[in-house]
């Protein structure tokens, strides 16, 4: 924090600066926006995460005087900023619970960026032998769910005897140690691939092997107002998906998806079963997700709305201006 306080400071005496743009976490980055009010700068909070419901996934009902002053440095986020960015609408609709008027927050979605999601050909040797393969991108973090894609995947070929099935887990996080250890107890040693954090480029290679990308992504005050953006790059690499039914999660993937009971993991195996069991049905929504990405959900498509974000709170500052007889004498 002192650091990045230090850093501004060089950047504003060096170069100059007309606004502040701080994503979160962590949500104290307010308070170098209020010293820089006094200077007339504008602040701008970019909320990535939804901290306090972080916490709560994380520590349940211990620490709760911490978790009260994440709530403190949330509102006061949203107070403060002259203008506040979601990733959706959900988070949207938080922001203005808290008190933030609507007018400004806006939501400048997730998406991939279409120059580097390129469709390939697949390479069957990824499949290490098997006839299927599932996919999961992404942090392994407690939050994110990735011990439901070993469940379902020990559902599918130790209770419902698929040995034609294999899992390949992209990413790292918190959580991996523990995914290694129930894999092993599971005896999906053979069955699962964990590839740790992965160049991108193997990552797309993975992806365009893959029969099927998983979202597991769990219910828990938290993930019902995060956009999955591993559920995005699924699409645009027009493979089918599996989640739990989310509402952010529904609302990006749409027909791309089938969608699981959130947190039971017999039907999650059985959207997976369903899909391995109908190729065409496989095909027509990886289709779909990837001309909805496209259309409507890339990263190009994203920066319109942060430009017009950008217009907006420079409009409203210019009309401030010019309705000042001061500052519009100064102006001209």
């Amino acid at each position: 924090m002192l650091m990045t306080f230090w850093l501004s400071f060089k950047v504003l005496f060096r170069h100059g600066f007309d606004v502040i743009h701080a994503a979160n976490p962590p949500d104290m980055f307010f308070l170098i926006g209020l010293f820089y009010r006094l200077f007339g700068k504008k602040f701008i909070f970019d909320q990535h995460d939804m901290s306090p419901a972080m916490f709560r996934v994380l520590y349940k009902d211990r620490l709760k005087l911490l978790y009260k002053v994440m709530l403190f440095l949330e509102r006061y986020s949203y107070k403060t900023a002259h203008l506040v960015i979601t990733t959706n609408v959900s988070q949207k609709q938080h922001a203005m619970e808290c008190g933030c008027q609507a007018n400004k927050v806006f939501v400048v979605r997730n998406g991939p960026d279409l120059r580097y999601m390129k469709v390939s050909a697949p390479e069957p040797e990824l499949k290490k032998g098997r006839r299927y393969l599932l996919a999961y991108v992404g942090v392994i973090a407690v939050q994110d769910g990735v011990e439901y894609t070993l469940y379902a995947l020990h559902e599918l070929v130790h209770k419902r005897g698929r040995k034609d099935v294999s899992l390949v887990l992209m990413g790292d996080g918190d959580n991996a140690s523990v995914l290694h250890t129930i894999a092993h107890q599971l005896d999906l040693d053979e069955y699962v691939n964990f590839t740790g954090w992965t160049e991108s480029e193997d990552v797309l290679r993975y992806l365009a092997a893959a029969d099927v990308g998983l979202s597991p992504d769990p219910e828990n005050g938290l993930n019902e107002y995060c956009t999955m953006i591993k559920t995005m790059e699924y699409m645009a690499m027009g493979k089918p998906v599996v989640a739990f039914d989310l509402a952010e999660t529904r609302f990006s993937a749409q027909d791309a998806a089938l969608y699981a009971t959130p947190n039971v993991i017999e039907d999650f195996a059985d959207k997976i079963e369903a899909l391995l069991d109908n190729e065409e049905l496989r095909l027509k929504m990886g289709a779909f997700g990837r001309q909805r990405i496209e259309e409507e959900l890339n990263w190009d498509l994203s920066t319109k709305n942060l430009m017009l974000a950008y217009e907006t709170l420079f409009l409203s500052d210019l009309k401030s201006q010019v309705s000042d007889p001061a500052t519009h004498l100064i102006t001209n």
